[in-house]
């Protein structure tokens, strides 16, 4: 096999993990938060209470530092998935299908480690926060104003 070759067997995998994690962040962020994203197709975060006035916002979208940080979180897990099942003599095959099936676990990880760092009130429930007796973490969600609105299109 060429050095091309050899490039392009590993790098595809890797692309194709990165290509998932973009499709499926956002409606992994609706079910992490309960905060209304949906998928791509479905209107994104047209629905997320970041839309919302006076009450806490989604932490992935209110913050774009922590929204980024979830998505490395996301492909980091999915990599290191796939660098176990490599070292222990798994084909690129058995490696990606690893790596994607990591991708649940990466979420709670970097859904749970997002929620410790803010004042977000929902993790996987309404109300967890409350729930389990957890105080907030030092980076606030809540709105206090009206979001601004967008200028109206003109034709």
């Amino acid at each position: 096999m060429t050095a091309s070759g050899r490039v392009l067997r590993h790098a595809v995998p890797f692309l194709l993990l990165a290509a998932l994690v973009a499709v499926l962040k956002t409606p992994l962020c609706g079910w992490i938060f309960r905060c209304g994203c949906v998928t791509l197709w479905g209107g994104a975060a047209e629905h997320c209470n970041v839309h919302l006035a006076r009450t806490f916002h989604c932490p992935w979208c209110e913050h774009p530092g922590l929204g980024a940080m979830g998505f490395a979180l996301l492909f980091a897990g999915q990599a290191l998935a796939f660098a176990l099942v490599r070292r222990h003599g798994g084909s690129v095959r058995a490696s990606t299908l690893g790596a994607v099936a990591a991708l649940p676990v990466a979420a709670l990880l970097a859904g749970g480690l997002t929620f410790l760092l803010t004042d977000y009130p929902h993790f996987l429930v309404m109300g967890a926060r409350e729930r389990i007796g957890l105080p907030p973490g030092p980076i606030g969600t809540r709105a206090l104003v009206a979001p601004l609105k967008a200028p109206p299109e003109q034709p």
